[in-house]
């Protein structure tokens, strides 16, 4: 059984045979303290014991229930964006209703509050996918292990939820050269109160939901960040969680022996046969920024990307990057943001960019939790670097979004 759901169920086991006799508060992120009791007396009557069951209910907690002493809990977690898009350019117009993310999820502690589980799936789409399924064991902020699926830490804005994105997409740049989902290690900690964060995972590199490795090699994925004051939240709005002005600088690296295949068909059976050409070698780099301060918030990120070709002929390149700024005109309710994303896929030969402009402004109903989000892209992307369309467009996106 998989290590987060036999927590799980260890989990509910517990629960089953736990006095439930009367609900109590929701527990808090600080640590439960507990006073003793006094003593019975004919005047005051015993007390009822403790229970061993807490419900909680929050939309930053989600929906779950916890055990007293909180060594264990089980939290359900939903996050769901529907939206409008019209998008006019080179290819035929479109318009249309869709959902984007339907990702319930489910998250928790298991026998020790330094053992913690996430477990996500992905509902929207022509069929459900597990996106994460990972175990965390950290009995120190400056050590910790992680295994599973799990998301790469390449990049500030991937390792951002998506609920906690500026604008209703990753900018193409980083689509293009992140590291995606993948199933391994990574070793992981923090410092000097927050100051200092570090990454190293060690993963199969073939993407996510592959069974085995596709080669014989690893792919090597790490990060280090500086937060000058002090620990920065994952967020791209971090007006919403801090009102201390903050400064995050990152930088990224990646490495990985990219197994290289073609496909050939028979025409007079139709069928296909794979052949595996060889590895080809492909380095990646990046840096990120991020600057806060009051309602405005700046940050910029570049990558770059080297492959050697099979056989270790021609090398190409590839390179792109993005700037957004976001400031908040009416409290931390209204808030207007603007972005430009270039990408450069083959920056080895000559040849014209990918180009991407985004406007926004959005509402918070409830913070990330509830919010109304709308977007004017205009692209030119010659590529098609997602979420453009190939080609000269202009798209306008109206998004609601639930997240507990």
């Amino acid at each position: 059984m998989p290590a987060p759901f036999s927590g799980a169920v260890a989990l509910l086991l517990r629960l089953a045979i736990a006095d439930v006799s009367r609900a109590s508060p929701p527990p808090s992120s600080a640590p439960a303290t507990t006073e003793p009791a006094p003593p019975p007396s004919a005047a005051t009557p015993r007390r009822a014991s403790a229970p061993g069951v807490v419900p909680f209910a929050s939309l930053d907690k989600g929906v779950g229930v916890a055990s007293a002493d909180g060594n264990d809990s089980l939290g359900v977690h939903l996050l769901v964006q529907a939206r409008y898009e019209h998008v006019e350019g080179d290819r035929p117009r479109e318009d249309g209703f869709r959902v984007a993310l339907a990702r319930p999820a489910l998250r928790g502690v298991a026998f020790r509050k330094w053992l913690s589980y996430f477990v996500q799936w992905e509902l929207a789409g022509a069929s459900p996918s597990l996106l994460d399924a990972e175990v965390v064991v950290q009995p120190l902020p400056e050590v910790g292990l992680k295994v599973g699926q799990f998301l790469t830490p390449f990049s500030r804005e991937f390792l951002v939820p998506p609920g906690a994105l500026l604008f209703p997409d990753f900018s193409p740049s980083n689509v293009l050269f992140r590291d995606n989902r993948d199933t391994g290690a990574m070793v992981l900690g923090r410092a000097f109160d927050g100051r200092l964060e570090y990454y190293a995972a060690a993963v199969n590199g073939n993407g996510i939901n592959r069974g085995g490795n596709d080669n014989a090699e690893l792919e090597w994925v790490s990060r280090i960040a500086v937060n000058a004051f002090g620990q920065n939240p994952y967020t791209e709005m971090p007006q919403l969680v801090t009102r201390e002005p903050g400064l995050a600088l990152g930088v990224n690296a990646s490495h990985a022996e990219v197994e290289q295949t073609v496909t050939t068909v028979d025409p007079a059976t139709n069928a296909s046969t794979v052949r595996r050409l060889g590895s080809s070698p492909t380095t990646k780099l990046g840096a990120d920024a991020l600057f806060h301060a009051g309602p405005f918030s700046l940050q910029i990120e570049g990558y770059s990307r080297a492959t050697q070709a099979v056989g270790g002929w021609a090398r190409t390149s590839g390179r792109g990057g993005f700037a957004q700024a976001g400031l908040f005109v009416i409290g931390r309710t209204l808030e207007i943001a603007a972005r430009g994303d270039l990408v450069d896929a083959d920056a080895t030969h000559a040849g014209p960019l990918d180009k991407r402009i985004d406007g926004g402004l959005a509402y918070y109903v409830k913070g990330d939790h509830v919010k109304l989000q709308l977007r004017y892209a205009w692209a030119s992307s010659p590529s098609g670097a997602s979420p453009s369309p190939k080609g000269t467009s202009n798209a306008v996106t109206l998004q609601a979004q639930l997240w507990f």
